[in-house]
């Protein structure tokens, strides 16, 4: 597509945007959110020089951001939960970018991943008030997800990637075609896939209808199929214990589509053995050091010396790291000590690793208090409650669960998972605040929102997935 065909799209996206944020702002944050989760990064205008992107990301953001700012009926950002280490976090990252060597890079990335993914985390945490609020952005969320599930389906079966066909092709895609739908990696589309299916099966357990329920698996099948088709080994463990943990701590109901799930997975495992085949040689390459996969494994444990390799020789970059953006496109030689052969380092595959490298010790430390403060409220809470409010809890830390892991082992730089996980997050502060007498199966009906499929993600009454 040419500029102008894509400035025509974005505006057409971003008008029905306006509208619902000036008739209904809880509308017009679902109607955001479904486009945050699936838009691709290169639906964007490009900009001259050093200025940042206009991608449709940046400009959905910048929209309800607007329309926040003139919201009356919103609560201050400081009663907002997790807010004081989240200004610490953005703090801390600001005097490390004072200390970076390349300060376009470093300021457009603290743009990017600082100053807007925690300031839509603070939109939706003072302006969800109820919990039918946050229920309408998590259906939200995962309609989205579910956009994207179909187009890696669409995809796998006729090798046709949407993006690079209508958008550019993808200069860092790899000459073999993976599975990436709107993502601009197949571990980053296998992430998201992990991430959606635990939220699916948590609709599926507030439905109060049949109907509701089958969209609800339906989601949930489409994002466990795009999971596989993304053929990678870290979002196929996250999903594995997303799964586990429903099933340890879910209850009767929310673990018996688990059952489901796992007789269709033997069977297809039956009739094609090919697929078990795959898994079984990526499982096994993954745990063979001389292999390339289980290199891969190794490496990512070596990225902790390479970070510390980098950091040590000053104490500034000791307490506030090398500045954000720093080593992504820098070649660092360095000697693999599984291999003792010499290797250029490329590729940041953990990100907490990588934040020791960014933002030094000080940085570390803020990243994982802000990440384990979410975990433990998301546990908290589900051990606090009973029934379905304790499941809607287990999934959301399922979800959240898979973020966690994969950080562990890959680079998270896809704005779309990191805009999915704070919208869990806030939708779980909306949630966590029920009637005295929280509804029953038999009441539900009542007085929870229906599944619908759009345009179910407006109105007040009802909608739709993130």
């Amino acid at each position: 597509m040419s500029q102008p065909v894509i400035a025509a799209v974005i505006l057409a996206i971003l008008i029905p945007l306006w509208i619902r944020l000036r008739r209904d702002f809880v509308s017009g944050l679902c109607y955001a959110v479904v486009v945050l989760v699936a838009a691709s990064h290169f639906l964007q205008i490009r900009t001259p020089g050093i200025l940042p992107e206009l991608t449709i990301h940046r400009l959905v953001f910048l929209s309800i951001a607007v329309a926040w700012v003139f919201q009356r009926d919103r609560d201050p950002i400081r009663s907002t939960p997790l807010a004081g280490w989240i200004m610490a976090w953005a703090g801390l990252a600001f005097v490390s970018l004072l200390g970076t060597e390349d300060s376009v890079a470093g300021t457009k990335r603290f743009i990017e991943f600082v100053f807007e993914l925690f300031l839509f985390y603070f939109i939706l945490a003072t302006t969800l008030r109820t919990r039918e609020d946050g229920l309408r952005v998590l259906r939200a969320a995962v309609f989205g997800l579910f956009l994207v599930a179909l187009m890696a389906a669409f995809e796998k079966y006729t090798a046709i990637n949407l993006v690079d066909r209508y958008l550019g092709l993808d200069p860092d895609a790899p000459v073999v075609r993976d599975v990436r739908a709107t993502y601009r990696h197949r571990i980053l589309l296998g992430t998201g896939m992990a991430m959606g299916w635990p939220l699916a099966m948590a609709l599926m357990r507030l439905a109060p209808a049949r109907r509701q329920r089958w969209y609800a698996w339906i989601a949930a099948a489409a994002m466990l199929a795009a999971c596989y088709y993304a053929r990678s080994r870290g979002p196929w463990m996250g999903a594995v214990l997303a799964g586990g943990l429903i099933f340890c701590f879910g209850s009767r109901t929310l673990r018996r589509p688990l059952f489901v799930v796992g007789s269709l997975a033997a069977l297809v495992l039956i009739a094609r053995p090919g697929v078990w085949e795959n898994i079984f040689g990526l499982a096994s390459a993954t745990v063979d050091t001389d292999s390339f996969k289980g290199g891969t494994f190794q490496y990512r444990l070596e990225l902790w010396n390479v970070a510390w390799e980098g950091i040590k020789d000053s104490p500034w970059r000791i307490l506030f790291g090398n500045g954000p953006a720093s080593g992504l496109n820098q070649a660092i030689s360095w000697e693999l000590s599984y291999r003792d052969t010499d290797y250029t380092i490329w590729s940041w595959d953990n990100d907490f690793a990588y934040a020791l490298f960014q933002y030094g010790f000080l940085g570390l430390f803020v990243t994982l208090a802000v990440y384990g403060s979410v975990a433990w409220r998301l546990w908290r809470e589900s051990r606090r409650t009973e029934g379905i409010q304790r499941d809607l809890f287990i999934c959301l830390c399922a979800s959240a669960l898979v973020l966690f892991f994969m950080m562990s082992n890959v680079t998270v730089f896809a704005r779309q998972l990191h805009y999915l996980f704070w919208t869990i997050t806030a939708v779980a502060w909306a949630t966590r605040s029920v009637p005295a007498a929280l509804p029953t199966e038999e009441t539900l009906a009542d007085d929870t929102p229906r599944m619908d499929l759009p345009p179910g993600i407006e109105g007040s009454t009802l909608r739709h997935p993130v």
